[in-house]
């Protein structure tokens, strides 16, 4: 496999990342809602895997202040399993050390195992739980985060 090349994200990847989501999540932000986020500098930051020049997952952060909210990582499911999740998170930790971030906090479907374990894996605790968050569902969320400094 060729090496994952990890750049920010800008609109011109707004089909892109719109693909993706159709793939990884069963309600997935529409196409507008995802241009608003790739053409917001005032704290919305997106970067990209991708592979042959083709994007294969992306994670979201909105950075507030001194805190950083992750939105969403998705991988297409065809290039799962290869570390470009654990690489995408990797990134999106330097990034926010960059900016100056102190703590970054997410929320984890319940039922994500898979994801509760990266995050884990990079230090991310569990501080709580959000009953019936998601709406397709009513599935609870499990509250995370990590302390950068």
């Amino acid at each position: 496999m060729s090496d994952v090349v990890i750049i920010k994200l800008d609109d011109k990847f707004t089909e892109e990342v719109h693909y993706i989501c159709t793939k990884c999540f069963n309600s997935p932000w529409s196409k507008e809602n995802i241009e608003n986020e790739l053409t917001n500098n005032l704290f919305s930051n997106y970067l990209g895997a991708f592979i042959n020049s083709n994007l294969v997952g992306f994670v979201g952060m909105w950075a507030i202040v001194n805190e950083g909210q992750i939105t969403n990582i998705a991988v297409l499911p065809e290039y799962r399993c290869k570390k470009i999740a654990t690489k995408l998170l990797e990134k999106l930790v330097s990034f926010s050390k960059t900016k100056n971030i102190e703590a970054l906090y997410l929320e984890v479907r319940f039922s994500n195992l898979e994801a509760q374990n990266l995050y884990r894996k990079f230090g991310f605790k569990t501080d709580g739980i959000r009953k019936k968050y998601y709406s397709d569902n009513n599935e609870d969320a499990i509250l995370m985060s990590k302390i950068l400094l």
